[in-house]
């Protein structure tokens, strides 16, 4: 459903997570992949120039090194769009000598910010190339063209649209919920033209946020939709919203660009302005992070309905660019050195 408890397959993630976090236990369901696979990685091994492999799962650096081994003379990047583990808890040390041992026979690492890169350097003595994530160019042909949009609005709304997932103290919307009920109390005719549209299949306690600061007549919760469905939607809206973990600096996920591509105004909460997420939004000229400073955001809301310049949102299509699958992929072939 659109909210509630967590179905099984989440809770057992979340069971994975803190036995690897805190025990270095790897209860990964997707281990076997490396035994099935790794025959056929072995036998083909010398017909490769180079490989890519991106975690997750940790399977995928393994069979790299399969590769590796078998080809000395392949070039081996290995990708890390998330972090496998780079910290010390309790009980992971001989976890992190083992992926260290697995990733030093490639030629380089790659992640996708500045602050990741750090942590990587601080378990391996690779060289680490930043290759952030990026946008994919055929959602051109899906949100444009004789398609029809599933949904419909008023023009006199400000459509604000979430698509993703809601995590109780990561992905928060509750700030954005205060802003809207400060704008309530002052300015009730402004807040009528706003609504904020949720999706995703997993939207954890939202209707409780929504009620708790009595929003409810602001606020749709849409459930889960297509990709095709949710990137018109996305092309759609006045403006987007991002829910990122303030906790996670480094963190830049796919969304991010998604919403780039769509070209419109970025709400991004949680992240503080000195972020990974903040500091592309800058150099985009996309949007901003307002962290959780429901003051600022209500400022911002208010600018944005009312039509007023927004200091923040001069889109840069050049620098936009820059971020499409396509640009990256020649950086990571760059890097090959083919």
């Amino acid at each position: 459903g659109s909210a509630g408890k967590a179905p099984p397959v989440t809770a057992l993630k979340a069971a994975r997570h803190l036995a690897a976090r805190h025990l270095g236990l790897d209860f990964d369901i997707r281990a076997p992949w490396f035994s099935a696979s790794m025959g056929f990685v072995a036998a083909n091994a010398s017909r490769f120039d180079a490989v890519i492999s991106t975690y997750g799962p940790g399977a995928t650096h393994m069979l790299g090194k399969v590769c590796k081994d078998v080809n000395p003379n392949c070039r081996w990047v290995a990708d890390y769009r998330d972090l496998w583990q780079t910290k010390a808890w309790w009980g992971i040390r001989l976890w992190l000598h083992r992926q260290r041992t697995i990733v030093s026979r490639s030629d380089m690492l790659t992640t996708v910010s500045e602050e990741l890169q750090d942590q990587l350097g601080k378990v391996s003595r690779n060289e680490i190339e930043v290759i952030p994530n990026g946008y994919d160019d055929l959602a051109d042909s899906i949100t444009s063209g004789s398609n029809k949009s599933a949904f419909s609005s008023s023009s006199d709304e400000y459509l604000i649209v979430y698509t993703g997932r809601i995590t109780t103290g990561d992905r928060n919307p509750l700030p954005l919920f205060r802003a809207m009920s400060a704008i309530k109390h002052k300015y009730p005719n402004q807040l009528r033209r706003i609504v904020v549209e949720f999706y995703g299949s997993y939207l954890g306690n939202l209707e409780a946020l929504i009620e708790k600061e009595n929003v409810q007549p602001y606020v749709r919760i849409m459930g889960y939709k297509s990709r095709p469905d949710i990137l018109r939607r996305q092309s759609e809206a006045d403006a987007l919203l991002l829910l990122e973990s303030e906790f996670l600096p480094g963190n830049m996920t796919g969304k991010v660009f998604e919403y780039l591509k769509a070209n419109k105004p970025i709400l991004s909460l949680g992240s503080a302005e000195n972020s990974a997420i903040g500091r592309l939004l800058r150099y985009c000229g996309t949007g901003t992070c307002f962290g959780n400073d429901v003051d600022k955001i209500t400022e911002a809301l208010l600018e944005l309905i009312t039509g007023k310049p927004v200091a923040w949102y001069k889109p840069n299509s050049e620098r936009i660019a820059e971020f499409s699958r396509e640009r990256l992929a020649r950086r990571m072939l760059a890097l090959l050195r083919l």
